[in-house]
């Protein structure tokens, strides 16, 4: 995850930190079941005359989608709406993954335009890749989120050079440490609106519910895992010795994808998305 860069704790920060983790993974464990229960057993299934066996749930398939206006768009911001408020999360958690990605960069030794390409990978490398892999929208080619919307790029270069300059000097002055817990939900908040947010993209390419649960796990995931593979540390999605962390972001997206074919308000899905996480 963003907020975990090997090699930088203490005993103390140590503890503090498996204490977070081990509260958050309990919580991305019962998520996570409740999600699988309700969700992706009849999302793996799109066949005909299948019916879960829960009340009023229609079919989780390509199906479900027909007649359900296809409102899983993000205004502008400021918008204070739930969809306002989840582009506001979206940069959030954009400023997070650019801070992690040049504190990765740093730790390899690299100069100022090494940790900025690293802040920008680390930041646009997860949406970039989920756009690739979708290839279109409503008949369209579809392009990286970035080239439309360059603020994205902007948050990145701004957070970059920031920390590059200003790190240090923040972490002498304030005490401040990669393991503290502000920093922890700082990369939680964040990472929780881009798998809602892949989860968007998906159903408004007309994908697969169980594929669109994907776009959201790469929305959350790939950055970090180009991060990792950039900077030659261990990919921290493919091993466990830190945090649950791919698997929760699929789930917080199936979740959304369920609430959605029950009916629910854009709201009450952004909800849905973020618990499960």
């Amino acid at each position: 995850s963003c907020w975990d860069i090997p090699g930088l704790n203490n005993v103390a920060g140590a503890a503090q930190q498996q204490a977070m983790l081990n509260t958050r993974n309990l919580v991305f464990f019962v998520g996570g079941i409740v999600a699988l229960l309700l969700g992706l057993i009849p999302i793996m299934h799109s066949g005909e005359g299948f019916y879960p066996p829960f009340p009023g749930l229609h079919w989780i398939s390509t199906k479900a989608f027909v007649g359900i206006p296809v409102d899983d768009r993000l205004p502008r911001f400021p918008n204070w709406t739930a969809a306002g408020m989840i582009r506001l999360f979206d940069y959030v958690g954009s400023a997070a993954c650019a801070w992690c990605g040049c504190l990765a960069a740093g730790e390899r030794g690299m100069d100022l335009i090494g940790c900025l390409i690293m802040a920008q990978v680390t930041t646009v490398g997860g949406g970039t890749f989920r756009d690739l892999m979708i290839g279109h929208e409503n008949g369209v080619s579809k392009r990286a989120f970035w080239m439309g919307e360059p603020e994205y790029l902007a948050i990145g270069l701004g957070t970059g050079v920031f920390t590059f300059f200003f790190w240090n000097l923040l972490v002498d002055c304030f005490n401040l440490s990669q393991d503290d817990a502000f920093f922890f939900w700082w990369d939680t908040v964040g990472i929780s609106a881009f798998c809602v947010i892949g989860a968007m993209h998906g159903i408004r390419a007309g994908l697969h519910p169980f594929i669109v649960a994907m776009c959201g796990m790469f929305s959350a995931s790939f950055g970090g895992l180009t991060r990792d593979v950039i900077s030659r540390h261990p990919v921290r999605i493919m091993h466990n010795h830190a945090e649950l962390y791919a698997a929760p972001a699929f789930f917080g997206a199936a979740a959304y994808v369920l609430a959605r074919s029950l009916g629910a308000p854009l709201g009450s899905r952004i909800a849905a998305g973020f618990w499960a996480w």
